[in-house]
């Protein structure tokens, strides 16, 4: 057991939980440790093949401090399994990064330890192992379906894509750098990852449900802003005028509740005057155009002459060489001939 309390040491220390606190959860963990994992073997969907409503089920009676320290305790279970499935560590942390940010507003806003229910529906996807964040981005391996929201689907979304099929869902946690640099960075991790972690998972695209990417942002923001490059990255499928996620996210209160909070951000006191521009998008990309995606996007960190690094599949790089070779030629020698091994993979 030494061990283990040694691991949740070393994970509340990573977030910055405060001595006094975590003190005070090793305890209560140490002297509660069997109860605590007979529970957590209860609602793992890793551990015991229990689908994840039950698993919301067996915990929406239970209090909501309780409900954080069964989590914190059963992050042992899902690191051991990251390890045995050869995920880097920094995933790991990345992932439940989640959790703690959760726990830490649940905090702030009841002066106490716990996580809503809300936390605990959205947080047990962590452990059911269909959510996972690499880098700026978090990444669920989930189903499109056809909502119903009110939501005024293009004409041609039905031929597009599928109701009911694969899709590796994009959320963006609070706090995350939006820079086209990163967004980049992230989806390419993503691909990449879950080819090489779960290639049972086939999907054609990323796909986001969100207000970052309704147009009426547009209003809003300047161009220059991260989030309107974000939505850059995306095919518009389908929007709704309702401006509710709009709200809970920039303001953290609903629509009512506006009027009694600070408005310390040029956002929230732009949006405070403006709440009919704020609505929710559904947008995709599609996964084999993601590449070609890349080199549209602003402001590559790498410039002209480093756009291809970006184009990492080996059938891919022959012609990307090829064309660059040509691009030397007609330039007279200005730019050198790329030997092969530039392309980097």
């Amino acid at each position: 057991m030494k061990q283990k309390l040694q691991t949740i040491d070393l994970i509340l220390s990573s977030f910055n939980i405060k001595e006094s606190m975590k003190e005070d959860l090793l305890l209560d963990i140490r002297n509660n440790f069997t109860n605590y994992i007979k529970w957590s073997k209860r609602i793992l969907g890793f551990r015991n093949n229990m689908k994840y409503d039950q698993s919301i089920d067996v915990l929406r009676e239970e209090k909501p401090e309780f409900i954080f320290k069964l989590l914190l305790a059963s992050l042992l279970d899902l690191k051991e399994y990251y390890e045995k499935r050869n995920i880097k560590e920094e995933v790991f942390y990345d992932t439940i990064s989640d959790i703690f940010l959760r726990f830490k507003i649940y905090e702030k806003q009841n002066l106490s330890i716990g996580l809503t229910q809300e936390d605990v529906e959205w947080l047990l996807r962590i452990f059911d192992l269909s959510i996972f964040k690499l880098g700026s981005l978090q990444f669920e391996m989930t189903k499109f379906y056809f909502n119903n929201y009110k939501v005024k689907w293009s004409s041609n979304s039905k031929k597009i894509i599928k109701n009911g099929e694969n899709v590796l869902s994009i959320h963006i946690m609070e706090g995350e750098d939006l820079s086209p640099g990163e967004i980049e960075k992230s989806l390419k991790y993503g691909k990449s990852f879950f080819k090489e972690n779960f290639t049972d998972f086939e999907y054609r695209y990323f796909y986001c449900w969100s207000w970052l990417l309704y147009r009426g942002n547009q209003e809003l923001l300047g161009k220059d802003s991260n989030i309107i490059k974000f939505t850059n990255f995306f095919d518009i499928i389908g929007e709704s005028d309702n401006p509710d996620m709009g709200i809970e996210r920039i303001f953290g209160c609903p629509k009512e509740e506006i009027e009694l909070n600070e408005r310390s951000t040029s956002l929230q006191k732009s949006a405070a005057q403006n709440i009919n521009n704020l609505g929710i998008s559904a947008g995709i990309i599609k996964k084999v155009k993601f590449e070609k995606m890349i080199i549209k996007s602003p402001k590559s960190r790498h410039g002209f002459r480093g756009f291809y690094y970006h184009f990492t599949d080996p059938e891919v790089r022959p012609v990307i060489k090829n064309f660059l070779n040509i691009i030397a030629i007609i330039a007279g020698g200005i730019i050198e001939k790329i030997p092969d091994t530039a392309i980097r993979p």
